[in-house]
C-alpha cells in the first residue's frame, strides 16, 4: 500500500464531503425558500418542516462529528488511514480476483464484489484442502450468498460497465 494512494483517497473522502455538505446545505436554502411561501396548506408546510428538520438534523450531526474529530488531530488522521488503507487492499483483493477469474459483478456498498471469482476462488482453494466447512447447515448458509442469483443485485449483462468496474481507481 503506497502513501500516495491513501492520501489521494482520503482527498477524494474529503471532496465527497464538502460536496455533500453544499448540496445539503442547498436542500436546506430551497425548503426554507419553499416553507416562505404563505399559500401552502398545512399539509405541504408540515411535509416540507419535516424534510427541512431532518437535513438540518444531518447538517447539525456532521458539524459535532467533524468538531469532535478536532480533539485529537493525530489520532483521527490515523484512523482515516487505517480505513482508507483497509478500503483500497479490499478495492485491490477484488480487482485481482476479477482480473483471474471473471464473471458476474454484484453492487455492493463499497463497490463492484466479484461474486462469481469469489466462488470460484473458494471452491479451487476447497478442492485443494485450503477451505472447507465441517457444518452441513454452515456450508450451505454459506454457499449460498455465492450461489443464489436472487439474492444480489448484478451489473448490466453487456459487460461494458463491469468492464470498467475495476480499470480505475474509485479514489
Amino acid at each position: 500500500m503506497e502513501a500516495a494512494e491513501i492520501d489521494a483517497y482520503l482527498e477524494s473522502m474529503r471532496q465527497t464531503r464538502l460536496a455533500d455538505r453544499q448540496r445539503q446545505m442547498a436542500q436546506l436554502a430551497q425548503l426554507d425558500r419553499q416553507l416562505s411561501n404563505a399559500d401552502l396548506v398545512d399539509s405541504e408546510r408540515a411535509q416540507l418542516s419535516a424534510e427541512r428538520d431532518a437535513v438540518q438534523s444531518l447538517l447539525d450531526t456532521l458539524a459535532e462529528l467533524e468538531a469532535s474529530a478536532g480533539e485529537d488531530p493525530a489520532a483521527e488522521q490515523a484512523a482515516r488511514r487505517e480505513v482508507a488503507a483497509a478500503f483500497i487492499r479490499h478495492w485491490k483483493r477484488h480487482r485481482a480476483l476479477y482480473r483471474q477469474y471473471g464473471g458476474w459483478l454484484v453492487h455492493q456498498q463499497t463497490g463492484p464484489e466479484p461474486l462469481d471469482a469469489y466462488r470460484q476462488f473458494l471452491e479451487a482453494q476447497q478442492d485443494k484442502g485450503n477451505f472447507r466447512i465441517l457444518d452441513e447447515d454452515l456450508a450451505r448458509n454459506f454457499w449460498r450468498y455465492y450461489r443464489d442469483d436472487g439474492i444480489h443485485v448484478f451489473y448490466p449483462p453487456d459487460g461494458e460497465a463491469a468492464e470498467r468496474a475495476f480499470e480505475t481507481p474509485p479514489w
